[in-house]
C-alpha cells in the first residue's frame, strides 16, 4: 500500500507547472509551463502563470506559447495528453 501512495506522489507531483524570471539589466524573460490531459491543465493556465511573473509595468515585447487548443492537431493533441508553455519577453520600465 505505502508503494501505491508513493507512486501516487511522485507521479503527480512531477506534473506540476513550472514559472519563473530572468532579468539581465533591463531586459526580462519570464516562462510557464503546465501539464495537459483530457483538456485539463495542471495546475493551471500556463499564459496566466508567465503573466504573473512579468514585472509591474514593463513593456511586453514578444509572447511565444506552444499549441494548446483545439482548433489544430497539436493543439488537440496537447491537451489530450501533453505539455503547453508560454514564454514572455520584453523590458523593464524604469
Amino acid at each position: 500500500m505505502k508503494l501505491k501512495v508513493l507512486v501516487f506522489v511522485l507521479v503527480f507531483g512531477g506534473l506540476t507547472s513550472c514559472t519563473g524570471i530572468r532579468r539581465s539589466g533591463e531586459q526580462f524573460t519570464a516562462h510557464a509551463e503546465s501539464f495537459n490531459i483530457l483538456g485539463l491543465q495542471i495546475p493551471e493556465d500556463d499564459y496566466k502563470a508567465a503573466m504573473k511573473q512579468v514585472p509591474a509595468g514593463s513593456e511586453i515585447h514578444t509572447v511565444e506559447a506552444s499549441a494548446n487548443d483545439w482548433t489544430s492537431i497539436l493543439g488537440g493533441f496537447n491537451k489530450i495528453i501533453g505539455f503547453s508553455g508560454t514564454l514572455i519577453s520584453g523590458k523593464v520600465s524604469k
